[in-house]
């Protein structure tokens, strides 16, 4: 991941998406629903790693890994079931 968003900070990219959302009128509350949902992440650990120096690749390397292991145990489930 050699662009230059993947090198930036997740905090930084986070907050610019929330100052976004809320110059549109909608609440910030959306904008971590949303990436919950997208990424798998709960709402309480995407606030917590905004402390983090975690850059925003390795945010979505991390979201990767965690919807490939829920699809596994979906698909496990779903075997055995």
């Amino acid at each position: 991941m050699s662009h230059r968003l993947y090198q930036m900070s997740f905090a930084s990219v986070f907050q610019a998406l929330i100052k976004k959302i809320e110059r549109k009128g909608h609440d910030s509350k959306r904008v971590y629903a949303i990436t919950s949902w997208l990424t798998g992440y709960s709402i309480e650990t995407i606030k917590n790693l905004e402390q983090t120096d975690l850059t925003y690749g390795q945010f979505l390397l991390k979201a990767l890994k965690i919807l490939l292991c829920k699809k596994s145990v979906a698909w496990i489930s779903w075997l055995i079931g």
